[in-house]
């Protein structure tokens, strides 16, 4: 019997284990420790369309030289194969274009786009020099990509252009044009008479200059330098109330047929100007009449005077000597009704054929 009685309690002590060790296995199995990896497999698609963050020029942008490239700056890295251009001829053709007349042509390109900023930026160069005082566009086609394979959704056009800078049609004593400038300018020094640099009498308030033109223009700015050098800038309180254009009486200022009171002054894009023959001219210093879009027309063989009218006598412009009277002496007025010659150089000075001048400049 105690046999027995031994024999079922070690059965019983032997099943207690076993089940608790069956409980600890599920524990295992089910608990909150888990120590098994999972691998994640999915990937993200780019789909997201490319668009042109930038242009160079901007849009709107004005005065751009007409040797200047042109470029598109993406927001993405682009398919370098699918920005095209024209290299053969004016068609609008290729992915990346610039036309100055609504893309009914197109100018040509020296040669494919090429890329920089990792492939963001593309940038093309003129088979030759664009027009002066032009409006160019920019379009960038659908047929762009990047490197995801996602095309511009729509094309991309610059909504107003860039302006090329303005060419000079005359300048004072340029070839056979008519009118007055020297290189070597004489400042007047707040109307003191200096070595060499005799100033206009006092009280003057008037100064003209003519110019002529050979054939009739149209143009968008006339410049006048009175900046006297010295002089910070052309909002010193010495430089003209008013710009005028006048007709001309008996070689002398007539009526006035156009005046401005708002007018750009020492503007620092007018520092040098081209002329058709891509010869530069130092313009700085400059007061300039801007005539718009519109422009003004000078009629052929005309003699026309520009005007300055200073609010006091104590005026300095920028006056050059002219060892070679043209078309017209300079004018001075107190009234702006009676002129007389601005002639005052000394020959002890200069030479008694040297005679006062304005740096007089215009521009299409």
């Amino acid at each position: 019997m105690k046999k027995f009685l031994f024999v079922f309690l070690i059965s019983c002590f032997s099943l207690t284990i076993i089940s608790c060790s069956e409980e600890k296995e599920e524990y295992s199995a089910t608990g909150t420790t888990d120590n098994t990896t999972t691998t994640d497999n999915t990937t993200t698609t780019d789909t997201t369309a490319p668009t042109v963050s930038s242009t160079s020029p901007s849009d709107s942008g004005t005065f751009v030289a007409v040797n200047s490239s042109i470029s598109a700056t993406f927001s993405d890295v682009m398919d370098t194969t699918t920005i095209t251009t024209n290299t053969s001829n004016t068609t609008c053709s290729g992915t990346f274009q610039v036309s100055s007349d609504s893309f009914s042509n197109c100018f040509q390109m020296s040669s494919s786009p090429s890329a920089s900023n990792s492939d963001k930026t593309f940038t093309v160069t003129p088979s030759s020099n664009i027009s002066y005082t032009t409006s160019y566009k920019i379009r960038v086609t659908t047929g762009v990509k990047d490197i995801a394979g996602n095309n511009l959704e729509s094309n991309y056009t610059s909504s107003t252009g860039f302006e090329t800078v303005s060419f000079i049609s005359h300048w004072g004593d340029n070839g056979s044009t008519t009118g007055y400038h020297s290189p070597d300018s004489l400042a007047c020094d707040n109307m003191a008479n200096g070595s060499g640099k005799t100033c206009p009498a006092n009280g003057t308030q008037y100064i003209g200059q003519a110019f002529q033109l050979s054939s009739t223009k149209s143009i968008k700015y006339i410049g006048l330098g009175l900046c006297a050098v010295g002089l910070n800038s052309c909002t010193d309180s010495y430089l003209p109330y008013s710009i005028s254009v006048y007709n001309d009486n008996s070689s002398k200022p007539g009526s006035v047929l156009n005046s401005y009171t708002s007018f750009l002054k020492d503007d620092s894009n007018f520092t040098t100007m081209y002329d058709g023959n891509n010869t530069a001219y130092g313009v700085d210093y400059s007061c300039v009449i801007d005539f718009g879009s519109t422009k003004k027309e000078f009629s052929a063989n005309t003699k026309y005077w520009i005007v300055a009218y200073f609010s006091n006598s104590a005026w300095c412009p920028n006056l050059s000597e002219e060892a070679t009277p043209k078309v017209s002496t300079m004018m001075q007025s107190s009234d702006g009704a009676t002129w007389s010659v601005l002639d005052n150089l000394t020959s002890s000075n200069f030479g008694s054929t040297k005679h006062r001048a304005i740096r007089l400049w215009l521009a299409e």
